[in-house]
């Protein structure tokens, strides 16, 4: 099992990120402080320790993710750990605030003054971007595919390509896998989102609840599901 390894993160998003990637990662955390100032809550050398710590649990650096997010302040000890786990095979992702995400649409969120809802909200659709885009799920078996076309021809025949014309999580599912179990529907949806095929946010519309959905690249769509290529005309 991969480990990823999140540097400077909020309390609050930790358990939303374990209950994203379920059993199939092992997620680590070196969290900001709780009352502010925008530090570590472990000293620079036990922060440094910590992160050489987890990344050996694993068999080889190939399997380490370690995202040092950029809102509290990391210190010389933690990034001189992260450029060695590096040059020994990990994966490091430095991303800047306000920057675009190269794992998908979402940006990194600007620093704040204080880490409320919204800020919060935008940081975790950051980190879900990288989080399926290096895990990326696999369709399991024949079915997988055919509920997936069925659930991106819906999104194409309502022209739902881009997060200002989405489809609420709701209607995501009418017409295909009426019987599949929760479980079941996230793996399929982290499948393709993983694929980069499908993209997702929070539901922010006055009153609004859960996730809305849209085909982020018709090209790839097109591609592993030919069938629907008339439906995107």
């Amino acid at each position: 099992m991969s480990v990823a390894i999140f540097v400077g993160i909020p309390h609050p998003l930790r358990p939303l990120v374990e209950r994203h990637v379920g059993r199939r990662i092992l997620v680590r955390v070196i969290p900001m402080k709780r009352d502010g100032g925008f530090k570590l809550e472990s000293p620079p050398p036990h922060a440094a320790t910590l992160l050489e710590v987890y990344a050996d649990t694993q068999a080889s650096y190939s399997d380490v993710l370690v995202v040092l997010l950029p809102y509290a302040q990391i210190p010389k000890e933690v990034t001189d750990s992260a450029d060695i786990l590096e040059q020994l095979g990990a994966r490091v992702i430095r991303p800047t605030p306000g920057s675009a995400n190269a794992h998908g649409p979402c940006k990194w969120p600007p620093r704040a003054p204080r880490l409320d809802k919204e800020f919060q909200d935008s940081l975790f659709d950051a980190i879900r971007n990288i989080l399926d885009s290096e895990y990326p799920e696999e369709a399991e078996v024949d079915g997988d595919i055919d509920i997936a076309c069925d659930m991106i021809r819906g999104l194409a025949v309502h022209s739902k390509m881009g997060p200002n014309n989405h489809s609420h999580e709701d209607d995501l599912w009418k017409g295909c896998g009426q019987n599949l179990p929760p479980g079941e529907k996230s793996r399929i949806v982290k499948w393709l989102t993983g694929e980069g095929i499908l993209d997702c946010k929070k539901n922010k519309s006055m009153g609004g609840t859960g996730w809305v959905y849209w085909i982020a690249d018709v090209e790839k769509a097109k591609t592993m599901f030919p069938g629907l290529i008339p439906y995107f005309a």
